[in-house]
């Protein structure tokens, strides 16, 4: 799929997630992917720069990443003790991050392995980015 495939296509009422072309000729005789497996609402998504795959959270307190061709599921992440409400890959799409109750975790995209988490907000955190060099990320809490 192209990295232009609709983000918006977000459920929130649902545990899934359809994405479909945002180019109506490249959507021409291809349904729209359903992407299962969040047993709660989706609240976030984002594409790796790349647009190769897709992540998700929810209110199940996951991240999934997915394969944004065939609607595979690659890799579900947990740590986050509610909701995710935000995620963000890095520039060079090897890091993920991911936002949500009142921690920022960041992950190794490939992998899921937690490289750090920033602890200590005194909110919830509902925005994060990384900057366009990645070598910092922000956050909005």
């Amino acid at each position: 799929m192209n990295p232009t495939l609709l983000a918006a296509l977000l459920c929130l009422s649902a545990p899934v997630l359809r994405a479909a072309d945002a180019q109506p000729a490249a959507a021409a005789g291809r349904p729209p992917l359903t992407l299962r497996g969040h047993t709660n609402s989706v609240t976030a998504v984002a594409f790796s720069p790349d647009g190769k795959r897709l992540a998700s959270g929810g209110g199940d307190r996951t991240v999934r990443v997915w394969d944004a061709t065939r609607g595979e599921e690659l890799l579900t992440m947990r740590g986050h003790t509610n909701g995710v409400g935000a995620l963000a890959f890095s520039p060079d799409g090897t890091r993920l991050a991911s936002a949500g109750d009142r921690t920022i975790r960041v992950c190794e995209a490939a992998t899921g392995k937690e490289v750090f988490a920033l602890n200590g907000h005194r909110s919830w955190v509902f925005s994060v980015r990384f900057s366009p060099d990645g070598k910092r990320s922000r956050r909005a809490a």
